[in-house]
């Protein structure tokens, strides 16, 4: 019964949203949707007790702040460069709700098996050592080169700074080794994530790459509480907030080992927290809805196409050859700030509407919670599944404001890939010498 509620509820705040929409207002009434969707929202995840490994609670909080910090910003007219300010949030509540009814599943308690992850002590060790090496090494390859700005690292490191996806790789197999610990019975598991975070933290002060960092602290959060349990929902909520309120001190981190790069930004604190990245996703919708409107996109192109060739193909080898939905608005509408290595992303909300109105956005995050909620199914009694898991739903999290390209390629090459390595090394050895590895 609990489950239709949520459904229902969520049903009712995009049908709400929706009959908005069509019917049109003005930006003054974002706030009161804002209020109402935080309403709704706090009650589907009271239900599953605000418990960072649900598929429900992660990505719709992040979500919200994304959609929040965009609206907030439009309402106070610090966002004023497009006139569909309104009509993206509506949309961006639209997802955000079809996500919900989708992903929401009871909450079960697990009982995972190590299944052939048992048996990987030297395979998995050997794995984990050799990317510990590479990522070493790629931060001394892009530290010692003394860029001045991420975007100048991008614009002229060449190959080297291609490499920077061995740390997400690394991530997922520090999933693993984080399972193996507890399952095997080992005390400490609290003190090997927090050290392992410390060694995420580099590539922030080495490279200026957030992504990285924030993936792995979240994926470590769903880990942690899947196998403990000790996560209280006062606890979550509380390094929550606490993470969107240092969020902006981590822009004056970035690169400071090797530039002394500072963000440079004089906004206020409050204006900053919303201002950085979260305010992308509704501000880019934004734009691309005017430029819909005044008939300058052709939606008759089939945008997501590029971005599945892309995620699928080899990053240090084809670069920005391939046009992604992302590459393609930042060109067309940042041309400059794009042709020196920079970028404001792009929104997965709008390649839902590029590529087929509202119905596209229904179809998308209406998959984007089915996958969610499949894995969580299979994370409840498998080690392996439960890596998989905690990684998909940080890659989430991660790219809501980029296009298909992003989670598609980082789910298959940093995730399914990895495991798969470490799976194939250990069958591999086991063949060889006829013992347990």
């Amino acid at each position: 019964m609990s489950i239709v509620l949520q459904r229902l509820t969520a049903l009712l705040g995009g049908g709400g949203s929706l009959s908005v929409y069509w019917l049109g207002v003005g930006i003054e009434a974002v706030p009161f949707f804002l209020v109402f969707q935080a309403i709704m929202l706090a009650y589907i995840l009271s239900k599953v007790k605000f418990s960072p490994d649900h598929p429900l609670v992660l990505y719709s909080l992040i979500f919200f702040i994304y959609i929040a910090s965009g609206g907030v910003l439009a309402y106070w007219g610090v966002l004023s460069d497009a006139d569909s300010y309104t009509e993206s949030v509506l949309l961006h509540l639209v997802a955000l709700n079809v996500f919900l009814a989708t992903a929401a599943t009871p909450t079960c308690s697990p009982v995972i098996s190590a299944g052939w992850l048992a048996h990987t002590r030297v395979s998995l060790s050997l794995v984990y050592v050799v990317l510990v090496i590479l990522s070493i090494s790629y931060l001394y390859a892009v530290g010692s080169e003394g860029y001045a700005s991420k975007s100048e690292k991008i614009r002229e490191g060449g190959m080297v700074v291609l490499f920077g996806f061995i740390f997400y790789m690394m991530a997922t197999v520090s999933f693993l080794v984080f399972i193996k610990h507890h399952l095997e019975g080992r005390r400490g598991l609290l003190v090997l994530i927090v050290l392992t975070t410390l060694f995420f933290t580099l590539p922030i002060l080495v490279t200026g790459e957030r992504n990285i960092s924030f993936k792995f602290v979240l994926g470590s959060m769903v880990v942690y509480q899947m196998l403990t349990r000790r996560i209280k929902p006062r606890h979550f909520m509380l390094l929550l907030m606490l993470g969107f309120v240092l969020a902006p001190l981590t822009l004056n981190m970035k690169m400071s080992l090797t530039s002394g790069y500072s963000s440079g930004d004089e906004r206020g604190y409050i204006e900053r927290m919303l201002f950085g990245e979260f305010k992308s996703s509704v501000r880019n919708t934004a734009i691309l809805l005017d430029e819909i409107n005044d008939g300058n996109v052709d939606q008759s192109k089939l945008y997501f196409m590029n971005d599945l060739y892309r995620a699928v193909s080899p990053g240090f080898l084809v670069g920005r050859s391939i046009q992604t939905t992302t590459a393609w608005f930042n060109e067309t509408y940042f041309t400059k700030f794009y042709q020196h290595g920079g970028g404001v992303g792009f929104s997965l909300v709008g390649v839902g509407y590029l590529n087929g109105g509202i119905v596209g956005i229904v179809v998308l995050f209406g998959i984007l919670g089915l996958i969610l909620r499949k894995l969580y199914e299979q994370a409840l009694g498998s080690a392996a599944w439960l890596a998989v898991y905690a990684g998909v739903i940080s890659v989430f999290c991660a790219t809501v404001r980029y296009d298909l390209a992003a989670p598609v390629s980082q789910i298959f090459k940093h995730i399914i890939v990895v495991v798969g390595i470490v799976w194939f090394t250990h069958q591999l050895l086991l063949r060889k010498n006829h013992v347990i590895v």
